[in-house]
């Protein structure tokens, strides 16, 4: 109930802010975990700092507005924090576009929707058909990306939609690490980790016939018991789920149970921060099966070992796409994780050999170089002011905006007033069931920032009715009346 208030109060303070800085852009960022924000906080930052007036809001699926505010000290108390759950149910016509990183929460049907994608294509399940409809625009990662669209259309006989949008932009996140802004050295320190050996970081995929799950706890004890590296394992954000999600976890609490064989190892760390980008500038071999992170360390031209998981393409993937013949998928540079452009490793036990071929052979890997840096990203570390510039232009745009007053026409125009009509208050209660507490919070509230929710030609209330309760109450009249004890 606490949270469930925190978030009404926010959403009633963010319509109010709409009520006052008229004119203004509303945006609404979509938070589907903690582990996304990393995926668009760049790309938020710098719309803000170009348009401090907008009016910004966080949707969240999960009770993170206190992680985020960790994350973004600087946005603290700057933007507005809605539920999903209210945002999907409720009634948000103010808004004028919004953006998440995660496709599978598909658009909004009244507002107009762009997808940021939160990484490179992999896995096969970048697309769907309700993902293509439901969205207006899409901000594509490089010329891979764009393929593995056009790949699903053409598999799946489905025609690109006229509304949705094409837009070449990069991949925000990665600006930083490749322009240069981690040091090695200073990442090796604060993990503890010294330079007299190589650094290999494991970070695979969390679905179910990945290699975490097959075989994960032997690939880290076969890496740290060479002794001959330093070992650094990033679990997926889908990690960060409860145990009860099966399809994230599998059921098991991936990092209570590295935490133990770090313990045991003292060769091993194991990264617990959301963003991989900085452990990506210390490693010198990244090991991975089917995760995208692998385009993310080869655009570093570095050298990516993929652990073979054929169960994934014969199994997990047949199971989604039961029409298709998916294990002939793991030779599909966008849905493999790039393996030709890597060192594939069936047996688990030759890990070490493996290691020591793309250590020793630094200008025979990432396999084909030329060609893998022509079609891994657009805008090379430069997305982030890119996306700005088309979140801004797209703004601007008519069709943006007739998609929203389509869904507006009805409304009444509430410009310069300082009166919420009551029945927007009873609108309020009623959705959400509230209590007369909450009620008379929310009222004074409302007071305390100059507004109020007023009833009206519901007849004459006693004076001295109310006087004579508000004394019992030991209350002033006016705090009586205001925080709505005389109704």
């Amino acid at each position: 109930m606490i949270i469930g208030l925190k978030y009404l109060l926010n959403e009633i303070q963010f319509k109010v802010s709409v009520l006052v800085r008229q004119n203004k852009n509303v945006i609404a960022f979509d938070l589907a975990s903690i582990g996304e924000l990393q995926f668009f906080q760049d790309v938020m930052l710098k719309y803000i700092s170009r348009n401090p007036e907008d009016i910004i809001c966080i949707i969240h699926h999960d009770n993170t507005i206190e992680k985020f505010n960790n994350e973004v000290p600087s946005l603290k108390n700057k933007v507005f924090h809605i539920c999903n759950q209210h945002f999907r149910k409720g009634f948000f016509p103010e808004i004028d576009m919004f953006i998440t990183t995660e496709q599978y929460s598909l658009g909004m049907k009244n507002i107009f929707s762009v997808c940021l994608f939160h990484g490179p294509s992999a896995k096969g399940v970048t697309f769907s058909k309700q993902i293509i409809d439901t969205f207006d625009a899409f901000f594509m990662i490089g010329p891979l990306h764009y393929q593995t669209l056009l790949e699903y259309l053409e598999r799946t006989k489905t025609p690109l939609p006229k509304h949705l949008r094409i837009f070449k932009i990069g991949y925000p996140k990665s600006d930083a690490l490749l322009n240069g802004y981690y040091s090695k050295s200073k990442v090796l320190k604060e993990l503890g980790i010294f330079n007299d050996k190589k650094t290999i970081v494991y970070a695979p995929a969390f679905n179910e016939y990945a290699s975490l799950r097959e075989y994960g706890v032997r690939i880290i004890k076969i890496l740290c018991e060479s002794g001959k590296y330093n070992i650094i394992v990033k679990l997926p954000i889908d990690c960060l789920q409860p145990t009860t999600n099966i399809y994230a976890t599998g059921g098991i609490n991936w990092f209570e149970k590295i935490r133990k064989l770090q313990k045991r190892y003292t060769n091993l760390r194991l990264f617990e921060e959301y963003k991989i980008d900085k452990v990506l500038e210390a490693a010198d071999v990244l090991i991975t099966c089917v995760s995208s992170v692998g385009f993310e360390f080869m655009a570093l031209n570095k050298p990516v070992i993929f652990i073979n998981t054929p169960k994934f393409f014969n199994i997990y993937l047949k199971k989604r796409y039961p029409q298709f013949e998916t294990s002939k998928w793991i030779n599909n540079t966008t849905i493999n994780g790039g393996r030709e452009f890597g060192l594939v490793v069936d047996d688990i036990n030759n890990l070490e050999n493996a290691i020591e071929e793309v250590l020793n052979n630094p200008e025979k890997y990432p396999k084909n170089k030329e060609k893998l840096q022509k079609i891994l990203l657009y805008r090379r570390g430069n997305a982030k002011e890119v996306a700005t510039l088309q979140l801004e232009r797209l703004l601007r745009d008519k069709e943006v905006k007739r998609k929203k007053n389509k869904y507006n026409k009805n409304i009444i125009d509430i410009k310069n007033i300082k009166r919420i009509p009551f029945d927007f208050s009873s609108l309020i209660f009623k959705k959400y069931s509230l209590t007369k507490k909450a009620e008379q919070l929310i009222n004074y509230c409302l007071n305390r920032i100059g507004y109020k929710i007023e009833k009206t030609g519901l007849g004459y209330i006693d004076a001295k009715t109310t006087v004579l309760a508000a004394k019992k109450a030991n209350m002033s009249v006016c705090d009586y009346i205001e925080l709505g004890f005389g109704k």
